[in-house]
């Protein structure tokens, strides 16, 4: 190759990279600038650094309850707004009841229908009876006159008008039967009739607790959280958890913790905890413990923390506020921190992590079946 082929060559890969660094910082430059969103941690501080901390949101003390329909249908008319106080059995809001009215009516006027017929049969039995009894009572009367003249033939009864009086008395009998078999036929249609009745009575009963449906009644005294419905919403299947009325008693609050599986092991219920609302470090509430769950769940609040795990299990504990320096609502997330060590209520009880296995020193010898414990390679097996 000759010197002056190769200093092109070597002039034009110093252009094309000029170029391509030149491109390379003016499309760097022409983005906008990034900043690092750090993750969300907990907001407030600890007050002590060995407390355990959770997330906690307030809740009321019966707890969030969502007044939905068990039935589809479309919203008529809305009877309350957020705010209003109700109590247990007042209508929230109602459901368009045209169809189901309907059937009420019908079931309605199918129990009238089998009413009458029952009062008609009923009727009819009371005439057959009274003649019953009447034809009974001439075949009685009859009955006694054969057996009375019987022996007294033919002095005081000739043996023509005693035959015409046995006929007579053997035309009441026959009567008589007729009667009570007619009476007995009559009994039966009423037996009929009257579980006719009840069962169009329980067809109006389930009719009408359909119907009841299509009102949407306060289950407890309390406040309206939110109303998140109006008028033609329409619930297209039943229980819709896009509509509904939020209800439920604040006038007492409680705070529903989550502590991670991390803290349970320091946990202990009694013990004293204070909550902060997010954001707000001079917001103390004063929790005092009510009551926690015995088995762990799934993690349902996210705190968007880097070592946070997707798959932590939590435990949930219910603490009612005793008192507070900033006004509180409903579905407000706080910081708890609760106090670790154990109460006095679990004085006597040894965490877990404490209680160690049998060696084979303190093991039992003597007894059947005795287990005992020994190290190879530096694992613990039982032998039996």
């Amino acid at each position: 190759m000759s010197p002056l082929i190769f200093r092109k060559e070597v002039l034009l890969y110093g252009i094309a990279g000029a170029c391509l660094g030149f491109a390379t910082i003016s499309i760097a430059q022409s983005q906008p600038a990034s900043s690092r969103t750090e993750p969300r941690g907990p907001v407030n501080a600890p007050p002590v650094a060995s407390m355990i901390a959770a997330t906690g949101i307030l809740e009321p003390s019966s707890e969030t309850i969502l007044i939905v329909p068990e039935i589809e249908g479309r919203v008529s008319s809305v009877l309350v707004k957020a705010g209003d106080f109700v109590r247990k059995g007042q209508i929230l809001y109602t459901l368009d009841d045209n169809v189901l009215m309907a059937a009420v009516d019908e079931a309605r006027a199918r129990v009238e229908l089998a009413r009458s017929e029952v009062a008609l049969h009923r009727a009819n039995i009371q005439s057959v009876k009274t003649t019953t009894d009447g034809l009974r009572f001439k075949f009685n009367q009859l009955s006694n006159r054969v057996e009375r003249y019987r022996p007294l033939q033919p002095d005081a009864i000739s043996p023509d008008e005693f035959e015409k009086l046995v006929t007579e008395a053997n035309d009441a009998f026959y009567n008589m039967r007729n009667a009570e078999n007619q009476l007995e036929a009559s009994r039966h249609i009423l037996n009929v009739a009257e579980k006719e009745l009840a069962l169009a009575t329980k067809k109006l009963s389930v009719a009408g607790a359909q119907h009841e449906r299509t009102k949407l009644r306060a289950s407890i005294d309390g406040q309206v959280l939110s109303v998140n419905l109006r008028e033609g919403d329409v619930f297209t299947a039943p229980r819709d958890p896009d509509l509904y009325v939020n209800i439920g008693n604040i006038q007492q609050l409680h705070v529903r913790a989550e502590i991670n599986d991390t803290e349970v092991s320091r946990f202990y219920p009694g013990n004293a905890a204070t909550a902060y609302l997010r954001d707000v470090q001079s917001s103390t509430i004063a929790l005092r413990f009510l009551t926690s769950d015995q088995i762990l769940t799934t993690k349902s609040q996210v705190n968007n923390q880097a070592a946070e795990l997707t798959d932590m299990r939590i435990l949930n504990v219910v603490y009612r506020v005793e008192g507070t320096t900033v006004p509180l609502y409903a579905g407000q997330l706080v910081d708890v921190y609760i106090e670790t060590g154990s109460s006095d209520a679990f004085a006597d009880v040894k965490p877990v992590a404490s209680i160690q296995p049998p060696t084979t020193t303190n093991l039992p010898t003597t007894l059947e079946n005795t287990a005992y414990w020994e190290t190879r390679s530096g694992d613990q097996k039982l032998r039996f």
